[in-house]
Parts: C-alpha cells; sequence; structure tokens
C-alpha cells in the first residue's frame, strides 16, 4: 500500500516530465482503488485534460474512455 501511495504522489512529476504512459497508469491505478474520489476530484480533471491536450494526435483510447469516465471530456 506505502508503495502506491508514493506514485500517487509522483504524478504531478510524471506529467511535468513528459512519462505519460507512467502518469496514466498512476491515474488508472488510482481509480482502481478508490474510483469515485477519482472521479469527482477536481485534480483528476485538470490533469487529464492536461494529458488530452499535450498529446500529439488523437488520444490513446485508454486515455480518452478515462477523460470520459471522469467528466474531463475531449
Amino acid at each position: 500500500m506505502s508503495q502506491r501511495i508514493v506514485s500517487l504522489f509522483e504524478l504531478p512529476a510524471q506529467c511535468q516530465r513528459n512519462l505519460r504512459s507512467d502518469a496514466i497508469g498512476t491515474l488508472l491505478e488510482a481509480e482502481q482503488l478508490a474510483p469515485e474520489q477519482v472521479r469527482v476530484h477536481f485534480l483528476t480533471g485538470r490533469l487529464v485534460r492536461s494529458l488530452v491536450r499535450t498529446e500529439r494526435g488523437r488520444p490513446s483510447s485508454e486515455l480518452a474512455a478515462f477523460a470520459t469516465r471522469v467528466r474531463a471530456l475531449i
């Protein structure tokens, strides 16, 4: 559990360093642990919109589906 908490704290740094797949993976893991918390938290929406906005071309199907679930519509 402590490793999961650490990885959640690393999420903003992952986004800033363009570790996109790590950031998306961390968000999906957090969603599995606490789906309601993740889906309604305002920072989740900001992070997802940022990931979508900076994606080259169309977002991956995984990111697009997550964006829909957290209502950070593309």
